[in-house]
């Protein structure tokens, strides 16, 4: 796994690359949490935002985070998301069912 560290706003965001997926996880001014020094966390494909529907089909757009969370819950969601099978058709189920 790949992470790139940067500086977001007036806090900080870290990025963990995965094969099919990345994991941003984001504290600052403006994300859901920030101001009580809680975290963010969003799962976007290369490059674009996750694309799923109701049918866990990648053709409509929901742009979808997980807010306000401590420490311990964002190592927890990313332990789970981490050790999903990628090569698996029903990966965008999977990773719903984890951030939801």
């Amino acid at each position: 796994m790949k992470f790139k560290l940067s500086k977001a706003h007036d806090g900080s965001q870290i990025v963990l690359s995965l094969d099919c997926f990345d994991i941003s996880i984001v504290s600052h001014k403006y994300s859901y949490g920030g101001k009580q020094g809680l975290y963010e966390l969003g799962v976007f494909w290369t490059d674009e935002p996750v694309y799923y529907n109701s049918n866990g089909n990648r053709t409509e757009f929901v742009n979808d985070v997980k807010g306000w969370l401590d420490e311990d819950s964002v190592t927890n969601i990313v332990d789970r998301l981490s050790s999903l099978d990628q090569s698996s058709d029903r990966l965008v189920y999977n990773i719903l069912e984890i951030l939801q």
